[in-house]
């Protein structure tokens, strides 16, 4: 059985998944989405331990993913995490590293701080759900 823990990556840029996935694929098993109105379908089939999700999509954005996956019963528990640019590292600090409850980080950050708060939102998930 694979005891690596998987993430989902939602970006509409395929430059940050492909960066993301080259980055935490060492450590564990990336599935990526380009189409954030896939979402629940990909939570499904996928069952990621974390989404990293933009917060800027066209058609859907971050927001409305976080919306339908908290909505729906068997998504629901899933930990989401939001990666965006619309923030800097500092703005998004000042924001309490969060938005509309989820943890995040800035796009801007350096790829060391992205890559260690994926890490700790994935110890923090796995915690959460014993």
């Amino acid at each position: 059985m694979n005891s690596r823990r998987k993430l989902l990556l939602i970006d509409d840029d395929q430059a940050i998944t492909e960066c993301l996935s080259i980055v935490l694929g060492g450590r564990y098993d990336v599935a990526v989405l380009h189409r954030p109105e896939q979402a629940l379908a990909a939570v499904r089939r996928e069952r990621p331990d974390l989404i990293v999700c933009d917060l800027e999509m066209p058609g859907m954005g971050g927001d409305a993913v976080a919306r339908a996956l908290a909505q729906t019963p068997d998504t629901a528990a899933v930990a989401l995490m939001f990666l965006t640019g619309a923030y800097t590292p500092a703005e998004f600090s000042a924001r309490g590293d969060a938005l509309d409850g989820h943890p995040g980080q800035s796009k801007q950050a350096p790829l060391g701080d992205i890559v260690a708060r994926v890490h700790a939102e994935v110890d923090a998930a796995l915690r959460r759900t014993g």
